[in-house]
Formats: structure tokens, C-alpha cells, sequence
């Protein structure tokens, strides 16, 4: 006979030593796509606080690109110089009739 210290148990290998698993802890795969548990990670930049200046120059960008006059208005920005204005003026008289002095 097998001397056994004192405190071990010995167990039998029979079918009463089977464990019985409760289907309310069942194991089941993670899930880490949307609606499981590790969201992926996202591009936060939006929301991050920057620095004042950082601000006023993206800020200063934006407010200069919406203030660009469209070609259609800018044309009338740019004024003629004499001899155009001169030569305009003749065109005028001959479709128009009507003498335009430009000085």
C-alpha cells in the first residue's frame, strides 16, 4: 500500500467526478465589432481643445476663403486706364450715337 500524506485527497477517476456545466456561464467568443466591447479607434482631432493660435489661423483661412469677390463682381474692380477708357468711349459714339467725353 501507497503511504499518502496527511491533507491530500485522492480522487477517483469515475463518472461522479464529472463537473456538471450550468449554461448560464457559458464562454461564448468576444464580439469587437459596433455593439461589442472594443469600440475601434476613432479620429478625435475634431474635438480636441488646440492652442489659441492654432485656432485663429484655421479660423483666419476659412474667413479669407468665404471673402474672395466672385470673378462675376471682381471684373468691375478694375478701373481702365486712359487710352482704354478713350477707346471705349469711341466705340460707344459709333453704336450709340452719343458723344462720351473721358477724362
Amino acid at each position: 500500500m501507497k503511504k499518502v500524506a496527511k491533507g491530500k485527497k485522492i480522487v477517483s477517476g469515475g463518472e461522479g467526478s464529472k463537473q456538471v456545466k450550468s449554461p448560464l456561464f457559458e464562454k461564448n467568443a468576444r464580439n469587437f465589432r459596433i455593439g461589442g466591447d472594443i469600440q475601434p479607434k476613432r479620429d478625435l482631432t475634431r474635438f480636441v481643445k488646440w492652442p489659441k493660435y492654432i485656432r485663429h489661423q484655421r479660423q483666419k483661412r476659412i474667413l479669407l476663403q468665404r471673402l474672395k469677390v466672385p470673378p462675376a463682381l471682381n471684373q468691375f474692380q478694375k478701373t481702365l486706364d486712359k487710352n482704354q477708357g478713350k477707346s471705349l468711349c469711341r466705340l460707344c459714339s459709333l453704336y450709340l450715337g452719343i458723344v462720351i467725353y473721358y477724362t
